[in-house]
C-alpha cells in the first residue's frame, strides 16, 4: 500500500503488518491525496499500533484526526449526510470561493401555455464565487456580463428535491407542433451514482438573483447540489415577464471549480 502525502506526492510504503491497520484507519479514498500532517499521523498510527503501544481506543482518536482533513478537490468523501445548514455553510466557506466554469445545459421555455425547446450554451461561461462575512455571491465574468446571485444553503423547512431527464412540464402546457423538447442530460439518479449518496443527503444551495434587460423581467433561481468538493450540479429557474406575457424557463447547469489563478 503507498501512502501519497501532500501537494509533492511523495510515496511511501508500509510493511505489511501496518499496511494492514492503516487501512482498517482510513479508507483508500481518504489516505490518497492527504497532506503531510494526515500521512505523518497515519505512519505513526500504524507503527504504534503494530508495536501494541496504543490501544485501539486512542488508535482510532488518531485516525479521526486524519479523516477531519478536507478531502482533495474531486473528491466525495465526508459529503454525504452534510445537509445541515451549518454543515452546509462551512463546507461553502471552505471549498466555494474563487472561479467556476459554469455549462448551462438544454432545457424548455414555456409562455402562453406553449413548450418551446432551450437548447444549451454554445460554450461554458466563467463566474466567480466570492465570501464576504458567510454571505456568498455569483458573479459572471466576461464582457457579456450576466446576473449576480446570491448563494445560500437551504434552510431546515426545504422539502426534497428531485431531477428528471425528462421535463416535467407545468400542467396544460402543450408542445408548439413540430418542435422537441430535449432530455435533460443527468438527473437524480445520474448525481446518487456519482455522489454514492441519495441526493437530498447532500449539500444542496440556492442561488437567487433578478434582473430587467429591455423591458423583460428575469427572476433567476439555481438549485445546486454539491456533488464532490470542485462539482456542483442542478438546475437553472428563470420567471418572469415579456411583452406581458409571463414565462417560464428550465435548464440544467453544472459548475466546475477551476484553478484559483483563473481571473
Amino acid at each position: 500500500m503507498l501512502i501519497v502525502c501532500g501537494r509533492d506526492r511523495t510515496e511511501q510504503s508500509l510493511p505489511p503488518r501496518r499496511e494492514e491497520m492503516a487501512r482498517l484507519a482510513c479508507p483508500s479514498q481518504v489516505v490518497k491525496n492527504h497532506d503531510l500532517l494526515c500521512c505523518i499521523s497515519l505512519r505513526f498510527f500504524a507503527a504504534m499500533i503494530t508495536e501494541r503501544i496504543l490501544t485501539p481506543i486512542v488508535s482510532f482518536v488518531v485516525a479521526g484526526t486524519c479523516l477531519a482533513v478536507p478531502a482533495a478537490a474531486g473528491e466525495t468523501y465526508g459529503l454525504c449526510g452534510k445537509n445541515r445548514e451549518a454543515d452546509m455553510q462551512g463546507l461553502a466557506i471552505m471549498s466555494m470561493h474563487g472561479p467556476w466554469e459554469v455549462t448551462l445545459g438544454p432545457g424548455y421555455v414555456v409562455t402562453n401555455g406553449v413548450a418551446l425547446p432551450h437548447p444549451g450554451s454554445e460554450k461554458p461561461e466563467i463566474a466567480h464565487i466570492e465570501e464576504h462575512d458567510g454571505h456568498f455571491t455569483l458573479t459572471p465574468q466576461g464582457e457579456s456580463g450576466g446576473v449576480v446571485l446570491g448563494i445560500s444553503a437551504v434552510g431546515p423547512d426545504e422539502k426534497d428535491w428531485r431531477f428528471e431527464n425528462k421535463p416535467h412540464l407545468p400542467e396544460g402546457t402543450r408542445i408548439l407542433p413540430g418542435a422537441r423538447i430535449p432530455d435533460l442530460p443527468f438527473d437524480q439518479n445520474t448525481i446518487e451514482q456519482e455522489a454514492n449518496c441519495p441526493m437530498n443527503e447532500l449539500p444542496r444551495y440556492i442561488g437567487t438573483g433578478a434582473a430587467t434587460i429591455e423591458g423583460v423581467t428575469m427572476n433567476f433561481t439555481y438549485r445546486l447540489v454539491m456533488v464532490n468538493y470542485s462539482e456542483l450540479v442542478g438546475n437553472q429557474e428563470v420567471t418572469g415577464t415579456a411583452n406581458g406575457h409571463p414565462y417560464v424557463e428550465r435548464r440544467t447547469v453544472r459548475m466546475t471549480k477551476m484553478d484559483e489563478s483563473v481571473d
